[in-house]
């Protein structure tokens, strides 16, 4: 009887530790065999074309990984610009090197800019990454602004880059001259130097001026308009009392005539 119970525990115990070394082997499997402990050091790629960088690393029984290439005007396309792990480290064989390659130089359009202000024209261009430099330049007609850029527009140019922005010297607004007390026939060549027009003329009889002097404009003296922007005047007497044209009174006189004029306007 005792002899059956003997073999009976020593079977239950092989039994449990059999069952023990398949289960540990099957959750806990070991290694196929001994690590590899050995280190080497991390080659220098920076400079080498990105292809060859990685065919090194497998030589040497690393793992590459080739990053997202970075923008660069000093490097070709695909070369290697840094590197993880820094040359000269030491790493295990199969770990991962990673390589950051050249992705060229980055190139932008230059868009049309004219007529719009120095201002405006110098934050696009930095808002595409230019450097700007302003040069005023004469003015094509009366239209003031950028006149263009150097290099042209819609031209592609690499970056880092410096655009030069050509800002017209004209003026792009005009200032109304007083017209008050001048004669009507004055008007017109004054107005001209100004860089306006001439619009409406109408007649009042009534007016105690004399006739063919100047007694209202609009809009009023000191007032901005675009170059070219018309000024309407009122004249004192008939349409046909203005006289025929005559040689322009100077402007010392014609200014004291106004300040006259605009004096007896205020009584």
């Amino acid at each position: 009887m005792r002899g059956r119970l003997l073999r009976v525990a020593v079977v239950a115990i092989l039994g449990f530790a059999v069952g023990y070394w398949l289960a540990a082997a099957w959750i806990f499997p070991g290694a196929e065999g001994p690590a590899d402990l050995r280190l080497l050091e991390v080659p220098n790629l920076v400079g080498r074309p990105s292809a060859e960088a990685a065919s090194h690393l497998l030589e040497l029984e690393f793992v590459p990984s080739v990053m997202p290439g970075i923008r660069s005007p000093d490097a070709d396309p695909g070369e290697v610009l840094a590197q993880s792990p820094l040359p000269g480290q030491l790493a295990r064989p199969g770990d991962t090197v990673r390589i950051t390659p050249s992705r060229g130089e980055e190139e932008r359009q230059i868009p049309d800019l004219t007529g719009v202000s120095a201002r405006q024209a110098t934050a696009v261009l930095e808002r595409l990454g230019f450097e700007t430099e302003t040069r005023v330049v004469p003015s094509v007609g009366a239209r003031g602004g950028v006149q263009g850029t150097r290099p042209a527009a819609g031209e592609r140019v690499s970056l880092p880059a410096e655009i030069e922005i050509l800002v017209g010297e004209g003026p792009q607004i005009a200032v109304v001259p007083d017209l008050q007390g001048r004669h009507v026939d004055d008007v017109r060549p004054l107005l001209g130097d100004a860089g306006l027009q001439l619009g409406d003329v109408r007649f009042d009889p009534a007016a105690g001026e004399a006739p063919g002097r100047v007694i209202g404009q609009s809009p009023p003296a000191g007032f901005s308009l675009r170059v070219g922007g018309l000024v309407s005047i009122e004249v004192a007497g008939e349409s046909g009392e203005a006289g025929p044209p005559r040689d322009p009174v100077p402007t010392d006189t014609l200014s004291r005539s106004g300040s006259a004029g605009r004096q007896r306007a205020g009584d």
